[in-house]
């Protein structure tokens, strides 16, 4: 009776331990080649070579160092 039992409980719980078995070894496969998660600062660094790219290809040239003075036209700063 005890035998039977326990096969019947291993036949139960196959199923189950295969699919652990495929798990455990997907995730001893990823934990070999698992990167860093990217950081805040990493992303800020690529955004902003993203961004000098885009300046470039958009305005080529140097940038200018004066800054432009606009005449006033008699017109308050709310107007």
């Amino acid at each position: 009776m005890r035998a039977a039992l326990q096969q019947s409980i291993q036949q139960a719980f196959a199923p189950m331990q295969e699919s652990l078995g495929k798990l455990n070894d997907t995730l001893a496969e990823g934990a070999g080649r698992q990167e860093k998660p990217e950081g805040f600062m990493d992303k800020v660094g690529k955004y902003q070579k993203g961004h000098q790219v885009a300046e470039t290809l958009l305005s080529p040239g140097q940038a200018e160092k004066t800054g432009v003075q606009a005449s006033s036209l008699g017109l308050k700063h709310s107007e």
